[in-house]
């Protein structure tokens, strides 16, 4: 090519600075880049939701495989729980249904918390062969993967052991729980009216099973008109049963005494020949009627009855009362102040009947 031609050709200028030079002013944006442009269009949406489906996927699966544990952590965790004081933590390891229809009232950090409980200590956990698998018949659900774990301690200085039944939990089934954290707590009493004090709480008994977690509970018995108890410790979980053992208050005694006591007065003050039937006295047979009209009594105690006490082991009457030493009466009759008398004799003096608490006070309710 010869110098002419080449010169009839317009130099090369870059496409950017032709499009610039015949716009105003000029414009510096640039056009957006290829990722952008991709991510805008209906394909790039299409790549943008699918790798959002997957990002969810991996996450999901790392927390299930860190969050899974082993049966043997589950257990350690509850036990450290208990020993952290910790009602809330203990609770979310065991399954939400072992404690359905039960009475779970003393699960509480309160409880935890109290000087009368103490924890297990010195755990040691031992992995046991797992439950014989359940297979289904057809049409029924498979039965949830199941795990056995001995825990091994110390409670209250004694030896102490016990068996976890532990079974797939969770919303996915990923983690294990256990199915039996919450234990009964053995304690009896006769008393079936009164509030216990365990570790430092009352409780009124509802009349459902009671659980607790497991531990060492100082049991006593609170304030109560009739009775009183030295406290207990019960090992929850534990048998046999602790009982715990009452007896009538020294100031109910008297209480008690002291009414028997003014009822059987009033007794003897009564001036009718037949004395009224709560008196528990022998009726007069002898005498006419003309002479019954006219006659009068005169009683006098020569030596009141020893009487027991007892308890009845119900609600409405705690207590009753017999007589263990019948008292004597001597009971003089006359038609007239200055007669002779009709009748002079000693009688038997018995006296029973029940023992009542009214707005908190102790009422004696003699039986005809």
């Amino acid at each position: 090519m010869d110098r002419s031609a080449a010169a009839s050709f317009p130099p090369l200028v870059p496409h950017a600075r032709v499009a610039g030079a015949g716009r105003a002013g000029g414009s510096h944006r640039r056009p957006p880049g290829r990722l952008v442009g991709v991510l805008r269009g209906r394909r790039g949406r299409r790549y943008l939701a699918a790798a959002s489906i997957l990002l969810l996927v991996v996450v999901t699966a790392i927390v299930l495989l860190t969050g899974r544990q082993s049966p043997e952590t589950v257990v350690r965790d509850f036990y450290a729980a208990l020993a952290a004081r910790d009602a809330g933590a203990a609770r979310m390891l065991v399954f939400s249904d072992v404690t359905v229809d039960k009475d779970v009232a003393l699960l509480t950090d309160a409880i935890l918390r109290s000087p009368g409980y103490t924890p297990p200590s010195r755990i040691r956990l031992t992995r046991l062969p797992a439950p014989r698998p359940h297979f289904p018949r057809e049409g029924e659900e498979k039965e949830e993967e199941e795990a056995l774990v001995r825990v091994d301690g110390e409670l209250a200085g004694r030896a102490w052991q016990r068996e976890v039944r532990l079974g797939r939990g969770g919303s996915y089934g990923d983690r294990w729980v256990m199915l039996g954290g919450p234990v009964g707590l053995g304690v009896t009493s006769s008393i079936r009216d009164g509030v216990l004090i365990v570790a430092g709480t009352p409780y009124r008994r509802s009349g459902r099973d009671l659980v607790v977690f497991p531990g060492a509970y100082q049991v006593a018995l609170a304030e109560h008109p009739l009775f009183e108890a030295d406290p207990v410790t019960a090992l929850a979980g534990s048998s046999p049963e602790v009982q715990l053992t009452t007896r009538v208050r020294a100031d109910a005694r008297l209480e008690i005494d002291r009414q028997i006591r003014v009822h059987l007065d009033a007794c003897a003050a009564s001036r009718e020949v037949n004395a009224p039937g709560r008196c528990r006295l022998a009726d007069v047979m002898t005498l006419t009627l003309a002479q019954l009209r006219a006659a009068r009594a005169s009683r006098r105690i020569t030596r009141y009855p020893t009487v027991l006490v007892e308890e009845t082991g119900g609600i409405e009457h705690p207590l009753g009362f017999r007589t263990e030493m019948p008292g004597e009466i001597e009971v003089v009759i006359r038609t007239s102040p200055t007669g002779a008398p009709l009748i002079n004799r000693t009688e038997t003096l018995e006296v029973s009947g029940t023992v009542d608490v009214v707005g908190g006070a102790v009422v004696v309710n003699p039986a005809f």
